[in-house]
């Protein structure tokens, strides 16, 4: 996982008028998020965000994701 390179990808869409953010299916952690992600999330800094595990959610949560995933992969 390359964080810089993500970052200068994603930079655009830092100037969204929406929040926006990449979650890592596979870590179940975002892995990026503009300003409005972090007021969205109620998180008082990026690091902290990026730091959250979200493995710990209910399984019909992780079911719909794993599915996701697998129709974009198609």
């Amino acid at each position: 996982f390359d964080a810089t390179s993500l970052d200068e990808r994603l930079r655009g869409l830092e100037l969204s008028p929406v929040p926006v953010w990449v979650l890592d299916p596979e870590a179940l952690r975002i892995r990026w998020a503009n300003d409005l992600a972090l007021e969205t999330w109620r998180a008082p800094s990026r690091e902290e965000l990026l730091t959250r595990d979200f493995s710990g959610g209910p399984q019909a949560v992780k079911t719909r994701l794993a599915v996701a995933v697998e129709l974009v992969r198609e």
